[in-house]
């Protein structure tokens, strides 16, 4: 009896020991705890020997990637913070291989040009001067001007976010029509433009034929939009209502009597007086066309024929008075406009009452005098 408890007291013992010893020992399969965050980087390692390497191709290094600081942290975690977020935002900067083409109103080459523009990237230098506690501008500005050869070609190369042209210059020209200023090669900043020297952009500028005297207006006319009919005198600057007077244009608006929804139906007219109207999407309007007006055009708006809009801007050449006139305009037509709920119609124009079709502009022979 005495021995049968002697082995029952010993066997408890020897499990509780195994127990201790299997929850006290050092696990092998847990790592130090990491007190910040870290970054795994895989490299590849093919080209060191085996001996190096073993027999994985791969190592993993490990960047250590500081915590957002806090608002009362110091100026060194401040400082790491910084040198950690600009080396980031170093990768966003992309290589650039810029080819442009600079032509006329014809298609022709300009040779000689001179093309002014500049690529912004984040800077290098804003390491050292984050590394060395000074203040620091993240994005740098390098600016270049660049001359077009003999087939109006010009192009640039280096590393940034973005390319902007600035202005293209020539004596005797104008800037005619652009696609836009800014090129894009950083994702994160929306449309992204892609190079392609086998298809350069074109900037086109117009190769002035001279200024002629002109009429240039901006008004803004109130409008009954109840489908009554309006005259405009785009060479004396005038509206009547009906058709009876001399003019250039005629208008007219409808829309509901009562509008008590946000969406309604409404239309508006324009018709010219003894010619024609070209809508156009040209930058500069230099010079109306020679052909291809149409009389009048119309514009409804249905709620239930997306888009739909209140407020609508187009740009038009005119022809009028049998040939007589011709005009650059552009239009601005405004639906249930202010307290009064009726329509606004505003025209910027240049007008040439000579039989011209050219449209170029110098304020020093302005015909009407400025309100």
């Amino acid at each position: 009896m005495k021995k049968s408890f002697l082995i029952a007291i010993s066997a408890v013992i020897l499990v509780v020991g195994i127990l201790a010893w299997w929850f006290l020992k050092p696990a092998p399969f847990l790592k130090e705890s990491k007190t910040k965050s870290q970054v795994s980087r895989t490299k590849d390692t093919s080209q060191k020997s085996p001996d190096e390497t073993g027999s994985n191709n791969l190592e993993t290094e490990t960047e250590e990637v500081p915590g957002k600081p806090r608002d009362d942290a110091s100026p060194e975690e401040l400082r790491k913070w910084r040198l950690f977020m600009h080396k980031e935002e170093l990768k966003s900067n992309r290589p650039i291989a810029f080819v442009g083409k600079v032509v006329d109103q014809d298609e022709n080459p300009i040779e000689g040009a001179q093309v002014i523009l500049h690529i912004r990237a984040y800077d290098e230098k804003t390491l050292e001067k984050i590394d060395a506690g000074r203040p620091q501008d993240i994005t740098e500005d390098t600016p270049s001007t660049l001359t077009t050869d003999f087939n109006g070609i010009f192009s640039i190369t280096g590393k940034g976010t973005m390319l902007n042209i600035d202005k293209i210059e020539k004596e005797g020209y104008s800037v005619y029509d652009w696609p836009e200023n800014w090129f894009r090669y950083d994702p994160s900043l929306g449309d992204t433009h892609h190079d392609d020297p086998q298809h350069p952009v074109v900037f086109k500028m117009w190769r002035n034929k001279g200024s002629v005297p002109l009429v240039e207006a901006d008004k803004f006319y109130r409008i009954i939009p109840d489908g009554r009919v309006y005259t405009i005198d785009l060479v004396n600057i005038n509206i009547t209502e009906g058709i009876n007077s001399p003019g250039d244009l005629h208008v007219q608006m409808k829309q509901p009597a009562e509008i008590n929804t946000p969406l309604y139906e409404w239309s508006f007219v324009i018709e010219a007086i003894g010619g024609g109207l070209i809508e156009s999407k040209d930058q500069h309007m230099f010079e109306a066309p020679e052909e291809g007006y149409q009389q009048r055009y119309e514009f409804v708006f249905n709620p239930s024929n997306p888009p739909w809009t209140k407020n609508v801007r187009k740009k038009f050449y005119l022809k009028s008075r049998d040939g007589q006139v011709y005009s650059s305009m552009e239009i601005d037509v405004i639906a249930n406009y202010g307290d009064n709920k009726e329509g606004r119609f505003g025209v910027k124009y240049y007008t040439n009452p000579a039989g011209s079709r050219n449209l170029e502009f110098d304020r020093a022979k302005k015909i009407n005098k400025d309100d």
